[in-house]
C-alpha cells in the first residue's frame, strides 16, 4: 500500500516537471519492478543533464601512450564495501597493462578509512590517488579532463555522494557505471554498465540505458585474504539451533521478507535462530516491534552488532545459513559470507539490485545444478521452503 502510495505521488510529481522526493538511490529500496525504476532514473538524469556544464574536449587520448589510462571516481574510497571493491580490482592487476587513477570526492582520514587509503595509494601510486572533494563538480569534470583518462568508472551512480554532473560533462571518452548504483542510470552520458550474464541477462536488456560489459562470474570485485578461523571464532552461543543470519543494513529488509522468515521460524519452532544486524543501533528496536507484531519469539530473535571488518569476517562461521534481502540483495556482504564458506539463499527477481547475490552465489558454487542452484529460488513461497527445507536438513 505504502509503495503503491509514493508511486502515484512520484508519477504526480513527474507530471508537473517538479524534483522528485524519492531518490533514485532510496527507489531501490521498494519493490519497484525494472520499467519503474528506469523511468525514475531516466527522470534524474534529465535533471542533472538540465543544470548543465561546461563539456570536456577530448583531444587523442592515445598519443604517445602505450597503455589504457583508467580513472575511477567515488565519495567511497574507505572504509566502505566500495573502498574494499576497488582494492581488489586495482592491486590484482598487472600495473603494466593499464595506469589506474583514483579520485576520491569525499576526505576520509583516520581509522580503517586511512588504512584503506593508504593500501589503495600503495597499489596505484601516491601521485594517482587524488583527493578531489574540495573541487565542485564542474571544476573536477575539468581536472580530470587534463588527465585525459581513455576510461572513466562513476563507482556512486545515484548513492550518497554522487558526482553525477561531473559525468555529465564527459571528462572522459568512454563511462562506466560500476558497483555502486546496481541499476540503470538512465543517463546518455554513461553508455556501459558493468555487470554479469546472471545480474543483467540479455530478457532485462530493455530496461537498462547501458550497455552491459559482462564479465566472467561475477562483475562484484573485492579484495580477501585467508581468514583462520579458529575454534574459538566459530563458537557461538546457540550451538543446539541453526542460525540464519541477515548480514545485510536493515534498510534492505522490505516487510514482505520479513513476512516469509516469521512464517519459517514459526513452522520451525525452536529448531533456528534468526540473527539480524542492528546497524545503526536504534534500529534494533524497530526490528523488535516488527518481529513481536508478527509474533516471533523473543527466543529466536537475535540482534547482532556491526563488527569491523575483519573481526565480521571470522564470525560467518558462527552462522549456518545467510539470508539474502530480495528487494535491495547484499554485494560484500554476500561475499564475505561465502568467502566464510557459508551459503547464501537467495532470491532473484527481473531487476538488477535483485540478481547480484544470485550472480555471487553461482560464481562461488558453480550452475551445474549443485550447491548454487539449490540455494536461488524464484519467488518468496520457494523461498520460504527451500528455507524450511536447509533447516531441517540441517
Amino acid at each position: 500500500m505504502l509503495t503503491q502510495r509514493l508511486l502515484e505521488f512520484t508519477q504526480r510529481e513527474m507530471h508537473m516537471r517538479a524534483k522528485l522526493t524519492l531518490g533514485a538511490y532510496p527507489a531501490l529500496t521498494y519493490q519497484l519492478d525494472a520499467p519503474l525504476l528506469m523511468m525514475i532514473t531516466r527522470y534524474r538524469a534529465a535533471e542533472v543533464k538540465a543544470a548543465g556544464g561546461a563539456m570536456c574536449q577530448h583531444p587523442n587520448v592515445w598519443s604517445g601512450r602505450s597503455r589504457l589510462r583508467v580513472g575511477f571516481m567515488s565519495s567511497d574510497l574507505g572504509d566502505h564495501p566500495v573502498g574494499f571493491a576497488v582494492q581488489g580490482a586495482v592491486c590484482a592487476y598487472n600495473q603494466e597493462v593499464a595506469e589506474w587513477i583514483l579520485y576520491a570526492t569525499s576526505s576520509k582520514s583516520g581509522g580503517v578509512d586511512a588504512k584503506v587509503r593508504r593500501r589503495l595509494q600503495q597499489c596505484v601510486g601516491e601521485d594517482h590517488f587524488i583527493d578531489v572533494s574540495g573541487l565542485d563538480p564542474g571544476t573536477t569534470a575539468q581536472f580530470i579532463c587534463a588527465h585525459q583518462p581513455n576510461i572513466l568508472i562513476d563507482l556512486n551512480g545515484y548513492s550518497t555522494g554522487a558526482r553525477s554532473s561531473t559525468f555529465a560533462s564527459l571528462p572522459a571518452p568512454v563511462q562506466m557505471n560500476a558497483i555502486g548504483y546496481p541499476d540503470t542510470l538512465g543517463a546518455d552520458w554513461i553508455p556501459y554498465i558493468l555487470s554479469d550474464i546472471v545480474t543483467s541477462p540479455p530478457s532485462l536488456a530493455a530496461y537498462y540505458s547501458e550497455k552491459p560489459v559482462h564479465l566472467p562470474f561475477s562483475f562484484h570485485a573485492s579484495a580477501y585474504q585467508v581468514y583462520h578461523q579458529s575454534a574459538d571464532d566459530c563458537q557461538g552461543s546457540y550451538a543446539d539451533k541453526v542460525v540464519l543470519a541477515v548480514y545485510n543494513q536493515p534498510y534492505k529488509i522490505a516487510p514482505t521478507i520479513f513476512d516469509v522468515w516469521s512464517s519459517a521460524l514459526h513452522r520451525l519452532g525452536d529448531r533456528s535462530m534468526l540473527q539480524v544486524v542492528q546497524w545503526p543501533q536504534e534500529m534494533g528496536e524497530s526490528i523488535t516491534i516488527e518481529s513481536q507484531a508478527r509474533g516471533v519469539a523473543n527466543s529466536t530473535l537475535d540482534l547482532i552488532t556491526r563488527l569491523p571488518r575483519e573481526e565480521h569476517l571470522r564470525r560467518v562461521c558462527r552462522a549456518d545459513i545467510m539470508l539474502d534481502t530480495p528487494v535491495l540483495n547484499g554485494g560484500t556482504t554476500v561475499m564475505d559470507a561465502l568467502s566464510g564458506s557459508l551459503p547464501v539463499l537467495c532470491l532473484m527477481e527481473a531487476r538488477m539490485a535483485s540478481r547480484v547475490a544470485a550472480g555471487l552465489v553461482l560464481a562461488a558454487y558453480g550452475d551445474d545444478g549443485g550447491l548454487g542452484s539449490a540455494l536461488l529460488t524464484q519467488t518468496l513461497k520457494g523461498y520460504e521452503d527451500k528455507l524450511v527445507d536447509l533447516v531441517q536438513w540441517n
